[in-house]
């Protein structure tokens, strides 16, 4: 009798501490909506390209870039073309540029032949649209609104631009392409979060077409003249940056301002899009007046990146999508859906598990 009793309290315990033991009630996990190393990525990328482009236009002997020219009252800069030694320089002074950001220090290219960057040694190579060139850029003491853009510790330049054409006498073509490679460090003004860092190798291509006697949307303008001409009218027309719309793709990596690592990817199928005929903010400042209403002071030349799609993953984050283009359908996600139009507008959106977070782009 005693063992049943015993047996009996023991299975009536089991039940209190069974029943005392249930299951949690169900909590959804927190939301995925870390958006700033996107904004990182992006930003370290539109540096770099930024950078690219000032090479573009003093390596087509444009000493006077529009987008980068001082507005009034701001110190200048200083562009030296030096054919003999095969070097190009431009140098800012705390210089507020066309496109509303104030640049200083220099940037340093050197195209002469360097067989520790490239296998060939094409002659009188003198343009970046040419055939075999090879620029090699140094940075001195260079700043975008106070963030300090430098080459990365063992790093031998900062970056390294090279012309992806396939031959010099190819006649017109349908685009023409150069590389971008480097490791770069970006630290912020008052140095006061760590470095972002990008670490890659880009494609910009620029389309062009095949009529020589208009000037097109990608900014290359040719006389009938040359129209029977073999060798390819690149080698005797310069190329009007003003006026072109490039694409990039490629891959890099690097830590965020938050020191967090990133990946980054742009395929071939969706470029992103960088358009030079199209900038956000048309006035920077307006005047009220009594007969006019509102005049328009000045202009702001800021070229952002306004189409296309890349990859993107941070630490352990799932993976995202950041959308240039602003054309998803459901921002906001299905509950609460906001359209936006594709437009130059220096945007994105970020894509997290099918829901769409839009973000203002560093300018």
């Amino acid at each position: 009798m005693k063992k049943n009793i015993f047996c009996f309290t023991f299975l009536l315990a089991s039940s209190f501490i069974f029943l005392s033991c249930s299951k949690e009630p169900n909590v959804a996990p927190e939301a995925d909506v870390e958006l700033q190393s996107s904004i990182d990525a992006s930003f370290a990328n539109f540096i770099v390209t930024d950078i690219d482009m000032i090479c573009s236009f003093i390596g087509e002997n444009n000493l006077y870039p529009k987008f980068y020219t001082p507005v009034a009252g701001s110190p200048t800069f200083v562009v030296n073309r030096d054919p003999d030694a095969k070097q190009l320089s431009i140098s800012f002074n705390k210089t507020k540029c066309a496109d509303g950001r104030v640049r200083d220090g220099s940037i340093i290219i050197k195209y002469a032949y360097d067989a520790t960057v490239s296998n060939v040694n094409p002659p009188n190579t003198d343009y970046y649209r040419q055939f075999g060139f090879v620029g090699r850029v140094s940075l001195i003491s260079y700043k975008v609104d106070g963030w300090l853009v430098k080459k990365k510790t063992g790093t031998t330049y900062d970056l390294i631009i090279r012309n992806k054409r396939p031959n010099a006498d190819r006649p017109i073509v349908d685009k023409i392409s150069w590389t971008i490679e480097g490791k770069l460090e970006l630290t912020d003004s008052l140095n006061t979060l760590p470095s972002i860092t990008w670490e890659g190798l880009i494609t910009k291509t620029l389309p062009l077409i095949s009529d020589p006697k208009a000037e097109n949307d990608y900014g290359f303008k040719q006389d009938s003249v040359f129209k029977n001409t073999p060798k390819s009218f690149l080698d005797v027309n310069p190329i009007n940056w003003q006026k072109a719309k490039v694409y990039y793709t490629g891959s890099f990596t690097g830590v965020t301002s938050f020191s967090l690592p990133y990946s980054y990817k742009i395929y071939d199928a969706t470029p992103v899009e960088r358009n030079f005929t199209c900038y956000p903010d048309k006035v920077s400042g307006v005047t009220l007046t009594n007969t006019v209403g509102v005049v328009s002071a000045s202009y702001e030349e800021f070229h952002p990146f306004v189409g296309g799609v890349a990859s993107f993953t941070t630490s352990t984050k799932y993976p995202r999508e950041i959308y240039f283009d602003n054309t998803a359908n459901t921002f906001g996600g299905t509950d609460n859906p906001l359209n936006l139009p594709s437009q130059c507008d220096n945007k994105a959106a970020v894509q997290i598990k099918g829901i769409y977070y839009p973000i203002d782009l560093k300018k």
